[in-house]
């Protein structure tokens, strides 16, 4: 149960969680609505830019009282129904 806890909790925070090796680490980042999105770690790359990309155009259209327009982002080069990653 304490394990449960400690995992809500760490979601709640705005946090960006990288293990710097691709081959065996994970790639969790919690964006400001608290949505987790759990992907293959081939996508780390373009999810570090990805990341970068959307922070410039937070500042860039931020003015002030809320967004002077809406960022969309595109699909992940690889998902987890590509990699057959099962949950069973």
């Amino acid at each position: 149960m304490a394990y449960i806890s400690k995992l809500i909790a760490m979601f709640r925070e705005k946090i960006s969680i990288l293990i710097n090796d691709p081959e065996s680490g994970v790639y969790f980042h919690e964006d400001f609505f608290n949505q987790v999105e759990f992907l293959p770690r081939e996508n780390l790359f373009y999810l570090r830019k990805e990341n970068e990309q959307i922070e410039n155009f937070t500042k860039e259209n931020f003015n002030g009282y809320g967004f002077t327009d809406i960022y969309r982002r595109n699909e992940n080069p690889i998902s987890i129904e590509d990699k057959k990653i099962s949950f069973g």
